[in-house]
């Protein structure tokens, strides 16, 4: 009885114990470098592969090249009468869907192909997870907003948006949150869901529907009230919103030759009246910005979490 006593406690003890391999990789990870010199090196090389990935001559004339045709389908919009109100909506919301989407397919590949490597440098002791996640966000985070912003800026100037400093400005930081909230939720996708085929199909399902819940298509008040709230969770709404308020507050347009206002009651028509219509006069573009920073701080904690689950599984 004793022997068998024994043998149970001994059993149980081993299975409460933890591995061989989970000692040995914490034991290396505390004896390594410090946490701030693991960032350090970390960031040293993913900005480098990333430059080298991102930042290319091909990469760089491929935007121009988009923002050349993009100009020229939008050329120099007239801004004295209503008539090109609605080009303006649409240039705004065409350039957030045309870079969000390929930000947020492009994170999803990326950090998938990097997963295995970063698991088995972990094993190894090499790093922890938090220099990691910080060094790779950090680093895409600047190769992700170079090209698009430059993107960004060439469209803003071609097709003859509102000619002012501070109009620029607030165009491109809106877009840059935008884009930035892109690549959060790219990441968080590619952390949560370990199996790129499945990540890679419900990206774009997911992107979908937030740009559709951006306001472009379907005006806020038009849509079902069992679904309008989600509108709130869009990162396209906030962007959308915080770039039409830029553009039309404080202008006037008059009307077309023959016709009445198309978005208010009266003629010369303002700006304002435009945003009512539009039903974005109840967000600031002040709010938009803090949302967008607030969604992108949830992400990439979300994508940080769903990380560190998968470290703890893979080294069980």
């Amino acid at each position: 009885t004793t022997t068998t006593t024994t043998t149970e406690d001994v059993a149980i003890t081993m299975r409460r114990a933890p591995s061989a391999r989970a000692l040995s990789t914490l034991s290396r990870i505390e004896q390594g470098p410090t946490l701030v010199r693991q960032l350090v090196v970390l960031t040293r090389r993913e900005d480098k592969c990333r430059r080298g990935a991102n930042l290319t001559t091909v990469n760089a004339a491929q935007s121009l090249a988009m923002a050349a045709l993009t100009g020229l389908f939008w050329w120099q919009m007239p801004d004295d009468t209503d008539e090109h109100v609605m080009e303006r909506f649409s240039i705004l919301f065409f350039v957030i869907i045309a870079q969000s989407n390929n930000v947020v397919f492009a994170c999803v590949n990326t950090f998938a192909k990097e997963r295995q490597l970063m698991l088995r440098e972990h094993a190894k002791g090499m790093y922890r997870p938090l220099p990691f996640f910080i060094a790779k966000t950090a680093s895409d985070t600047v190769n992700t907003l170079c090209l698009p912003c430059l993107y960004a800026t060439c469209v803003y100037w071609l097709v003859g948006l509102k000619r002012t400093a501070e109009g620029y400005f607030v165009f491109t930081a809106a877009f840059a949150l935008c884009i930035l909230v892109a690549q959060s939720l790219g990441l968080a996708l590619s952390c949560a869901i370990p199996n790129l085929q499945v990540a890679m199909m419900v990206a774009p399902m997911l992107t979908l529907m937030l740009m559709i819940l951006g306001g472009f298509y379907v005006n806020f008040s038009s849509m079902p009230s069992f679904i309008r709230w989600l509108s709130w969770l869009s990162q396209a709404r906030y962007a959308f919103t915080a770039m039409v308020v830029n553009e039309f507050r404080g202008r006037t347009f008059e009307c077309a030759a023959g016709t009445h206002a198309r978005y208010g009651a009266s003629c010369p028509l303002t700006g304002e009246e435009v945003i009512d219509a539009l039903e974005m006069d109840d967000v600031s573009v002040s709010t938009c910005f803090l949302a967008l920073v607030g969604m992108q701080i949830a992400l990439r904690a979300v994508a940080y979490v769903a990380m560190r689950v998968n470290f703890s599984r893979m080294n069980a």
